[in-house]
């Protein structure tokens, strides 16, 4: 019975830490083709949401300093990581995590109202 439930809660996990990634993958390759990056790739973006999964696994695992100094270096290690992959500068590579966060604010606030009216039209 536990070990039947323990499997299930990982199995979850792991769906819901896939779905996560691929997310993530998504709102970084289409952040870098508004910004007209060159090689805008979706392998590229794969490995621009993978380092970032390592870094803030690292992160979470060896910085156990303060909050904004752990964020601070997690922020550089992305940046760096982007600057690399996708060979631009320091001020493109904000400007993509900027945007990266930006994107799915503004999703949010377009469509949930939508579904909210599809949700509330279907049930009354």
């Amino acid at each position: 019975m536990v070990a039947g439930l323990f499997s299930a809660i990982v199995f979850s996990g792991i769906i819901v830490l896939f779905l996560n990634f691929l997310i993530t993958t998504l709102i970084v390759f289409f952040s870098s083709k508004i910004l007209n990056f060159p090689n805008s790739t979706l392998d590229k973006a794969f490995l621009v949401s993978l380092s970032g999964f390592i870094i803030g696994f690292l992160q979470d695992v060896f910085f156990e300093v303060t909050f904004f100094f752990s964020w601070i270096i997690a922020l550089l290690a992305f940046l760096w990581a982007i600057k690399k992959i996708y060979k631009v500068e320091y001020t493109q590579a904000f400007y993509l995590w900027l945007v990266s966060i930006i994107l799915p604010i503004g999703l949010a606030i377009l469509v949930v109202p939508i579904i909210y009216d599809l949700l509330v039209s279907i049930a009354f």
